[in-house]
């Protein structure tokens, strides 16, 4: 864990030579990180309850698998070698300071895969990176498994926007899975909330030629997913057994 915590080192001093905004709270940052994550210091982990250490080590490692997916590395050295703006420097910050917030394992893995996305390709934060990330951190596990179940319950149709969340689809969750229903409607509210998952309807019109009192009109509202959780399904359905 030494060599973590001096990674960790140098890559809020690599925060620090892109913007002079991280001068004042870099050692704080660190102090905080170290407090969290150092296996080998007894001064600072005694400072911390037991259970919270131990769930924050958790989760941080979880991050890393994901981070590190398919290699046998076990280290951060990848984000010293993406960070080259300021914009990078605060989505990273901020995945970390989510981590430590977060209830989720799973979630915390999705993370580290989408970083590792981000800097195998190369890629500059997008506004998609930081509603993503800003959902993972509100998502537990059963909100993956729920999520990435009814993904992979029916194929997304070629060319469309959106993937339409049927009530078949649900109850093949339910059957396949045995998710309940329950649980996944909770978590396409939960996706709703933040971005991920879309609410529209369409009106069906019954006209009486004979009697226009006897016409109708029903709206009907459904759910569907959106290019945010087509893109999200690609992490977690690395993790989720499908």
């Amino acid at each position: 864990m030494n060599e973590l915590s001096e990674q960790l080192y140098n890559l809020f001093e690599k925060f620090q030579s892109i913007s002079s905004e991280y001068a004042d709270y870099k050692e704080l940052l660190l102090d905080d990180f170290n407090t969290e994550l150092a296996e080998d210091s007894f001064k600072t982990l005694k400072l911390l309850n037991t259970g919270r250490k131990i769930w924050s080590l958790t989760k941080f490692k979880f991050f890393m698998k994901g981070l590190n997916n398919n290699t046998s590395e076990n280290n951060i050295q990848k984000l010293i070698t993406y960070v080259d703006n300021k914009d990078k420097a605060e989505f990273i910050t901020s995945t970390f300071e989510k981590i430590l917030l977060s209830n989720s394992k799973m979630s915390c893995c999705t993370m580290g895969l989408m970083l590792n996305s981000m800097c195998e390709n190369k890629k500059d934060i997008s506004q998609e990176n930081l509603v993503i990330l800003q959902a993972l951190s509100m998502m537990n596990d059963y909100d993956i498994i729920n999520f990435t179940h009814l993904m992979s319950i029916s194929p997304w149709k070629k060319n469309k926007q959106y993937k339409t969340i049927k009530s078949c689809d649900i109850q093949g969750c339910v059957n396949k899975f045995n998710d309940t229903q329950r649980g996944i409607n909770l978590t396409i509210n939960l996706l709703e909330k933040y971005g991920l998952i879309e609410t529209n309807g369409e009106v069906d019109l019954s006209m009486d030629s004979d009697d226009v009192d006897f016409s109708s009109a029903e709206y009907e509202k459904y759910n569907e997913f959106n290019y945010l959780s087509k893109k999200l399904y690609e992490y977690t359905k690395k993790i989720v057994q499908i």
